[in-house]
């Protein structure tokens, strides 16, 4: 995914980056990388999706709380945006990222890039997926066992996810990418190759943006 080919909403001047560096330029800049970096965990759910090798998959399922999925004892449905249709118990409705379900068991997965959640983030994020995992389970006709997971595809350990929450990591709902690519049978080192494709014209362009940004200051490059 290219930083160049980024279009921030807010006008840089009105931007927090802005407001920190007082250059138009360098904030539309860092703008840029932000909105790709945002982008890039949306290609990473569809990667991981694509080449999957599950051979049920559905992409944008609404559940409306009698559609339920059960697959045939042996198979697995993987789905991409598990939807909970509004008003179940929630005005808004909300959603998983990704439901891995079987005949027995139900894995609801909220999928991450990095590896660091901020603490409003991070009870948001529990509470989203306890909430659908909690409706699901006790509502479930064929009484499936559900585990929730929270998953930082590039951590390589544990350790290394900082989840501000303590309620996740007390339930063992962390979990690594490689862990996750395993469950959902896809190959991770495939998935990390595709995505670096675009890193050396994204490193070409910023740091060429960079040097005319310094020139235009009057800085010698």
């Amino acid at each position: 995914m290219l930083i160049e080919h980024s279009t921030p909403k807010v006008p840089a001047h009105n931007s927090a980056y802005y407001r920190m560096t007082g250059n138009e330029l360098l904030a539309q800049l860092l703008q840029k990388v932000h909105s790709c970096s945002i982008r890039n965990g949306n290609e990473l759910e569809n990667l991981a999706f694509e080449h999957s090798k599950n051979k049920n998959k559905t992409k944008d399922y609404e559940f409306n709380g009698t559609n339920w999925i059960q697959p045939a004892p042996g198979e697995t449905n993987l789905v991409l945006k598990f939807m909970v249709k509004k008003g179940l118990f929630s005005k808004k409705g909300t959603h998983v990222d990704f439901a891995l379900l079987t005949s027995k068991d139900v894995y609801l997965v909220e999928l991450k890039d990095g590896c660091n959640f901020d603490t409003k983030k991070s009870t948001g994020e529990y509470e989203k997926i306890s909430k659908v995992k909690d409706y699901l389970e006790e509502n479930d006709p064929f009484q499936r066992t559900y585990h929730k997971y929270i998953v930082s595809w590039n951590a390589t350990k544990i350790e290394e996810i900082s989840f501000k929450d303590e309620r996740a990591k007390n339930e063992n709902m962390l979990m690594v990418g490689k862990d996750f690519a395993e469950l959902i049978d896809v190959d991770y080192n495939k998935v990390n190759q595709l995505r670096n494709g675009d890193r050396i014209q994204n490193e070409e362009y910023v740091l060429t943006e960079v040097v005319k940004i310094a020139i235009a200051r009057g800085i010698k490059v």
